[in-house]
């Protein structure tokens, strides 16, 4: 009987030496990285793992995560009938969300970082970082208001920005604020504050209600990127029952695809399908985002002097 209950227990001891066991790369599902939510890496890892290009062999192979947390994220995102596109997506929101999939520990999480920075997914000097209440951001905005807002006094906010009072309260109870999201979310802080705090730190005059923002040309840029954005938004509420059910990018998809590196300046009137005058408006295009490979081009056309958005359209 002895005998017996040893040959069990090395049976056991020699099954689970040869099993697979958690490890830095393969926790089960236990949130253990740092990485700033709603920062440049973190949007780039989102955007990377909810692209309809991001697949298991690529996970597996190319970046390369563990074969069962490169899994568990594809099966995460794509719901249970293992389709990207369709009405059981469970697109990542969070950097908590991703690391707290099964297999996925914090080794997997430096991979999947690596990678989409190397890939060009995380935003980087002039590139579109996000809009929070209606005023964009690229990254290298987003670093200066942040040092900014992390620099300054409640009598800078209170008196020199004219900020509400309790805006400058909130801001400076906060401070160090991590990330532009943080920022937008503070008791008070709105558009209006978010503009004036992005012009302060960019070293330009301070605008008020009213003024018109005179940004540099690569401006424009970030902001038909945020603006093409709210106009898929509109779109898909029309158009995304038949994109998707025709093969299509979901909305999610759609808008993590926007680059401001992929925006290009109309310069000859025959290349605008609209034909609006060139010398008076500025007319800026991004290829396709809605089906992979598509050749439905976006516009959006601004009043030169204003910057003032005039429409966002599409040519196919």
């Amino acid at each position: 009987m002895r005998r017996m209950c040893l040959s069990v227990f090395l049976l056991a001891a020699l099954t689970t030496g040869c099993a697979d066991h958690p490890t830095d790369n393969d926790n089960l599902g236990v949130t253990t990285h740092a990485l700033t939510e709603h920062g440049p890496q973190a949007i780039g890892l989102l955007a990377f793992l909810n692209h309809s290009s991001t697949t298991l062999d690529l996970l597996d192979h190319e970046v390369p995560l563990n074969r069962r947390a490169a899994r568990n994220l594809i099966h995460h995102r794509n719901g249970w009938d293992k389709i990207l596109g369709t009405f059981d997506d469970n697109l990542f929101s969070s950097v908590a969300e991703v690391d707290a999939v099964r297999w996925v520990g914090p080794s997997a999480m430096d991979h999947l970082i690596e990678y989409a920075a190397a890939n060009g997914w995380v935003p980087d000097g002039d590139e579109l970082l996000g809009v929070w209440d209606g005023v964009s951001f690229t990254a290298e905005e987003a670093e200066l208001t942040l040092e900014f807002v992390n620099k300054a006094s409640h009598e800078l906010l209170d008196e020199d920005l004219s900020l509400d009072r309790r805006a400058a309260d909130s801001i400076v109870a906060a401070q160090p604020v991590d990330s532009i999201e943080t920022l937008a979310g503070l008791y008070y802080v709105g558009g209006n504050a978010l503009q004036r705090l992005k012009e302060a730190a960019l070293g330009g005059d301070i605008l008020h209600p009213g003024q018109v923002n005179s940004s540099p040309h690569k401006t424009a840029k970030s902001q038909f990127a945020a603006d093409f954005s709210k106009a898929l938004t509109d779109w898909y509420a029309f158009y995304g029952a038949k994109v998707e059910a025709k093969g299509g990018n979901s909305q999610a998809v759609a808008q993590a695809s926007i680059s401001v590196n992929a925006i290009t300046e109309i310069m000859h009137a025959d290349d605008d399908p609209y034909g609006h005058d060139l010398s008076k408006i500025l007319v800026l295009s991004h290829p396709g985002v809605v089906f992979p490979n598509g050749d439905l081009i976006w516009y959006g056309a601004y009043d030169r002097e204003s910057l003032k958005l005039i429409e966002v359209y599409t040519f196919e």
